[in-house]
């Protein structure tokens, strides 16, 4: 009799405990930037999609596609790593034998609008699958050049960027496959994707 109650008290405080936390397995309702299009209002010359972009200390990487489509291969933009200094090119070596280059998560969609660029991204986060939902935000300097000035977390509410973190942009030809991706053919994705984005 006394398990009994001890059980229920258990499971009452881990119900508890999770109403307490923003518990959204996917955080779908913020996710947005699929919607609209690519290139809002944009003059200068596009951003290069045919490689990948690496941050300075080599924490930071991500690969931009034509359709909107956003990977990101490592997604550590703070500067606060910058002991941890990695060559860039030693990133571009081995980027096919990084653990989520073949992966359906870390994927997003990106807007440009005047010279920023708005990325949203999904990362599994937890062993419940839960994915959290970042939105990063940069300025555009030229085809090849991206300064990330934001990062924002949707689920917790928190901003993890202490600082600017530059993106340059590399050539390759090893590329994740954009058609395997978790999102790619779900129903709500597909009925509001907007036509740019096809």
């Amino acid at each position: 009799m006394k398990l009994t109650h001890l059980f229920r008290f258990v499971i009452i405080l881990v119900f508890l405990e999770l109403c307490s936390c923003t518990f959204i397995f996917n955080d779908k309702s913020n996710f947005t930037l699929f919607k609209e299009p690519v290139i809002k209002n944009f003059d200068g010359i596009p951003l290069k999609t045919n490689g990948i972009y690496i941050s300075e200390d080599g924490g930071g990487a991500l690969f931009l596609y034509q359709n909107g489509q956003v990977k990101l291969l490592k997604p550590f933009f703070s500067q606060a790593r910058k002991g941890i200094w990695l060559d860039p090119l030693d990133v571009l070596k081995g980027i096919n034998l990084y653990w989520n280059f073949n992966t359906k998560e870390f994927w997003g969609s990106f807007i440009i609008n005047d010279n920023e660029i708005i990325f949203q991204n999904f990362n599994e986060n937890n062993i419940l699958k839960e994915r959290y939902l970042f939105e990063q935000r940069g300025r555009i300097l030229n085809d090849s050049t991206i300064v990330i000035f934001s990062d924002y977390v949707y689920n917790t509410g928190d901003s993890l960027l202490n600082t600017e973190c530059l993106l340059k942009f590399y050539p390759t030809s090893i590329k994740p496959d954009s058609t395997n991706i978790w999102f790619v053919n779900k129903k709500w994705y597909r009925k509001n994707l907007h036509e740019s984005r096809k």
